[in-house]
């Protein structure tokens, strides 16, 4: 069992596909690959301009954040609330921005 943390990239384990058949099984299997590989370079960029600000990135993370996926459905759920997270959290920035502000923040 892979644990998946929020903002920080996240890992695909291939063998939670193990037992899945089907005419869509080996699209899913890749698209989340796709979709970990993804993650793990926004997480890249998230570092590097962290550091480019002077801060010091951290893989340090609150219990509470992770969240441990044994199948396909949690692994879609958790994907589906982890994205409505980053909506929720990144909104007012856009907001402010396209309002011509500054951060609320």
């Amino acid at each position: 069992m892979k644990l998946w943390r929020r903002s920080m990239g996240a890992t695909f384990d291939t063998r939670l596909m193990r037992g899945y058949t089907g005419p869509y099984a080996e699209a899913v299997s890749n698209r989340l690959k796709e979709i970990a590989a993804d993650e793990s370079e926004h997480a890249e960029k998230l570092r590097d301009r962290i550091t480019a600000l002077g801060g010091e990135p951290t893989m340090e993370t609150a219990k509470e954040e992770l969240i441990a996926v044994v199948n396909l459905k949690q692994i879609s759920l958790s994907m589906l609330k982890e994205e409505a997270k980053a909506i929720d959290h990144i909104s007012p920035f856009l907001k402010c921005r396209s309002a011509g502000g500054s951060s609320p923040v």
